[in-house]
Parts: structure tokens; sequence; C-alpha cells
């Protein structure tokens, strides 16, 4: 009997303490999650205060390099939030460079990205193709 009160409190706390770390790692990995949030919306503020037309291309390629070494430099994520951060970082980098972007071929760029990122036939993209889209948005605007 004591044997058995002995084991059920041992299991008891492994399963309390467990229940904490694996607490404390979830807002970790929110908070990468966040981060990278934060970045496509400062970028998105940044795009629709410049002035300068070289501008959007140095800010866009800035917060590819920030997502890139956030993503590089954080630990491995849940499997929800690591897809994320791939479909996004992988979408922004679909968007043609300075040199190709011809603000007359923007339905083109939507239709390319939307096909290759987000090929579900809902119409709605999923939320990191739908940032993406925000900020080509903002280029072909410019």
């Amino acid at each position: 009997m004591l044997t058995q009160f002995i084991l059920g409190s041992l299991i008891l706390a492994v399963s309390l303490s467990s229940q904490s770390l694996l607490g404390d790692a979830a807002e970790g990995r929110l908070s990468v999650r966040q981060q990278f949030d934060s970045e496509v919306t400062n970028l998105q503020k940044n795009l629709k205060i410049c002035r300068r037309a070289d501008d959007y291309w140095i800010f866009l390629r800035k917060a590819e390099s920030q997502l890139k070494d956030l993503r590089t430099s954080s630990p491995l994520q849940v499997e929800p939030d690591e897809m994320y951060m791939d479909l996004l970082i992988s979408s922004l980098k679909a968007i043609p460079r300075k040199a190709g972007f011809k603000k007359q071929d923007c339905d083109a760029y939507h239709t390319t990205i939307l096909a290759q990122f987000d090929p579900t036939p809902s119409g709605k993209a999923d939320e990191p193709v739908a940032k993406t889209m925000a900020v080509l948005d903002l280029l072909c605007r410019k």
C-alpha cells in the first residue's frame, strides 16, 4: 500500500513537472512565431510609409533576411509553427526581385504565388500566404 502511494506520488510529481516544462516550451514557441508576425507587420508598415521605390526592395530583402536569421537561430518549434514559418519565408521569396518586378504583371504574381503555395480551391489563402499577398499588394500599389 505504501509502495503504491509513493509510486502514485512520484508519477504525479513527474507529470506536473513535465506539464510545467511543456508550458514553458510552448510559451517560447509562441514568442518565435510572434516575432515572425511582428517582422512581417513591420515590413508592411515600412512599405506603407516609404517614399522611394528603392526603399521598398531594401525593406523587403531586409525583412526576408531577418526572418531567415530568426528561423535559423531559434530551436525547432511545434510542427504547425515550423510549417507556418517555412511557408512565409518561401512565399515572400517568390515575389520577384527588383529587376524582374513589373507592376503590370501583379495579377500574374498573385496567381503564381497562390497556385504554388496555397493550392487549396477554397479561395481564401492560408495565413502566411495571405501575409505575402498583402506585401505584394503594397508593392504593386507603389
